[in-house]
């Protein structure tokens, strides 16, 4: 571990010991920005999401799901080698679950299709489009549209947790 990681340590060693080293502990790093999200009624926040729209379904109950959510440049460089390696590994009933951050319905469409050949059965892609990338200049993500996807993707997991009430699931990111 090097550079930017060994100077947030000694930050991450607090929060450790404060959460106890449980790993399912949520940590808030930026208190001003979670106490003006607080203010934002539920139903607001709801009311106010892009919507999500399925591009790939799959069918049927799941015993296990893992998510991952990216953007289509991110997709194309990190989600196919992980969706490769999912489908060589992966066991029975696990439904994988991946969700592309601004694409057009022709970009997921064709990224879809090049995921065929690994014949997942159970595997759902669902996609949005916030306007947050041009799309008629694809390339890398703006750092408005990274901090909006790394936040969103933990919406769309609880999401896709609702649709499949008492499955455990795991959110993993793309690059893994």
């Amino acid at each position: 571990v090097t550079g930017d990681a060994l100077k947030a340590e000694p930050y991450f060693a607090r929060l450790r010991a404060m959460a106890k080293d449980d790993p399912a502990s949520v940590t808030l790093l930026d208190p001003a920005y979670h106490a003006r999200l607080d203010a934002v009624a539920p139903q607001d926040l709801r009311e106010g999401l892009v919507p999500c729209i399925v591009v790939r379904g799959a069918e049927g109950a799941a015993r296990r799901i893992v998510m991952a959510g990216c953007d289509l440049a991110y997709a194309k460089k990190y989600a196919g080698p992980l969706l490769a390696s999912f489908a060589a590994h992966r066991g029975p009933d696990t439904l994988f679950h991946l969700h592309l951050f601004d694409a057009t319905a022709d970009e997921a469409a064709v990224f879809v299709r090049r995921l065929d050949h690994l014949e997942i059965d159970r595997l759902a892609v669902t996609r949005e489009w916030t306007g947050l990338r041009d799309a008629a200049a694809p390339g890398a993500a703006s750092a408005a549209a990274r901090g909006y996807y790394h936040a969103m993707r933990y919406v769309r997991f609880q999401q896709v947790l609702a649709q499949h009430p008492a499955t455990p699931g795991l959110i993993i990111d793309a690059d893994m």
